[in-house]
């Protein structure tokens, strides 16, 4: 190329267009190393789970009691009062409870008469 068809290349309207003819004639030339296709490939991060990162989970089988129909009768309330349903257990930890915050409280008495522990000085 010399001076005179260099200037005549800047000298153009349209300089995009010679930039333009110039990637396609680059294009034309270059063979893709890679081809880009839709078929699955294997992953460089190790074996997939068979499943998309942004495909919606799979539904799972909600847990429901069998046999519901609507026309199915509320469970009948039980008529025993409360105080029937304490077990021997219940009774055992709460005076066990009582007694040792009473025998606490009877300590801290006999230790204030005693002279050991002075308050309002």
């Amino acid at each position: 190329m010399d001076f005179d068809e260099l200037e005549s290349a800047f000298d153009s309207n349209s300089p995009a267009s010679s930039a333009q003819e110039t990637a396609a004639d680059a294009s034309k030339s270059a063979t893709p190393a890679v081809s880009m296709s839709t078929k699955s490939t294997i992953s460089p991060f190790g074996p997939s789970s068979g499943s998309l990162p942004f495909e919606p989970p799979a539904r799972k089988p909600s847990i429901e009691p069998r046999n519901l129909s609507p026309d199915m009768q509320p469970d009948r309330l039980e008529e025993t009062p409360w105080w029937t349903k304490i077990t021997l257990t219940q009774v055992v930890i709460v005076l066990s409870f009582t007694t040792i915050i009473g025998l606490m409280i009877a300590t801290f008495f006999v230790v204030l008469n005693m002279g050991a522990i002075r308050l309002n000085e």
